[in-house]
């Protein structure tokens, strides 16, 4: 029996791949030299054409949903991105929340348990694809530690690690365990303030977590554009949509939401609303001529053969013997 081809998402070499990193800046530098772990600043980044990346949404761990994100994972490992990007919610923190996770599922995580769940996420998130580095911009559930201290214990908030030197409300080195060697860069805003602070620019695109809410796909992106007049790719709503309007002076206004990778039948989607308006998906960047494009990719719902119902995103196979096939990265039952 012949063997099935494995799908082809990209044609590169690895010559072209390692000329499209060695020409990606971050703040001025070559990729491979910003071996920074944290900023408070909002990141620049200068991307080449060819450039790929790969955008994860909001995962709330311990809360997320591993068939989804290991599906994005296959993707991803046929796609190869040259850097990926995690729009925040990395972490749930449901334990410091006005709007604790739903009892009636039980708690079977422990506080730990959320900070392990994180750490694992985002070293296969750094891993799937081997990408030159995973940019993480923090969102308002990341950031709960440190205004929990901040707030409640505002004397103990600027004590700093004897090892590290870091503060001790710092999530990403005392509390997820990661330093310098971790091919990772966590974007926050000044003061480690997460979703309404930090980002990165790619292209003309603002990636960042986001802070304004409607339950209109695509209209909490275009909120954020009419406040501030820059092109926005955002998570934070859960739901999937975009946006393209031409302005006055003829320029075409864009923004997305790219939905998330949250398992909304766990007890910490209990603020999911009535209309389960929540929709599964990622983001993908390229650049050509110049100009950096994002596309959302949703996971489709329907019934197979046998009348199951199964959850899957698709894109089309580059092979050029494959007649633009549609490949699928389905959702395992777990």
């Amino acid at each position: 029996m012949q063997k099935q081809k494995s799908p082809v998402l990209i044609r590169e070499t690895p010559e072209q791949r390692q000329a499209i990193i060695n020409a990606i800046f971050v703040n001025g530098q070559r990729l491979g030299d910003a071996d920074f772990l944290q900023t408070d600043r909002i990141v620049g980044i200068k991307v080449p054409d060819g450039f790929r990346g790969i955008v994860y949404p909001d995962s709330h761990s311990p809360y997320e949903d591993t068939g989804v994100l290991r599906a994005i994972w296959d993707f991803a490992a046929l796609w190869q991105p040259h850097m990926a990007f995690d729009l925040g919610d990395i972490i749930d923190l449901s334990f410091l929340s006005r709007w604790p996770a739903n009892a009636r599922g039980g708690q079977p995580f422990s506080q730990q348990d959320e900070f392990e769940s994180a750490r694992r996420q985002l070293r296969q998130k750094a891993r799937a694809g081997n990408p030159e580095k995973l940019v993480v911009i923090p969102g308002n559930h990341d950031d709960r530690v440190r205004q929990q201290i901040s707030g409640d214990s505002a004397k103990f908030s600027r004590l700093m690690n004897g090892g590290n030197r870091e503060f001790l409300t710092d999530v990403v080195t005392n509390l997820l365990g990661f330093d310098d060697k971790d091919k990772m860069l966590f974007a926050w805003g000044i003061g480690q303030t997460g979703g309404r602070e930090g980002g990165v620019m790619v292209g003309d695109f603002r990636l960042r977590h986001g802070n304004y809410v409607n339950a209109k796909p695509g209209y909490a992106a275009y909120t954020h554009w009419l406040r501030q007049l820059v092109n926005i790719i955002m998570g934070h709503v859960h739901r999937a949509g975009d946006f393209a309007v031409e302005t006055r002076s003829g320029q075409v206004a864009r923004g997305a939401e790219v939905g998330h990778t949250f398992n909304t039948k766990s007890p910490g989607a209990n603020y999911l609303g009535a209309d389960n308006d929540w929709v599964h998906a990622f983001g993908v960047l390229t650049c050509v001529n110049g100009v950096v494009n994002m596309q959302v990719v949703p996971f489709l719902q329907g019934y197979d053969e046998h009348g199951r119902l199964r959850e899957y995103a698709t894109w089309v196979d580059a092979d050029k013997d494959a007649d633009n096939q549609i490949v699928e990265f389905a959702v395992q039952d777990m």
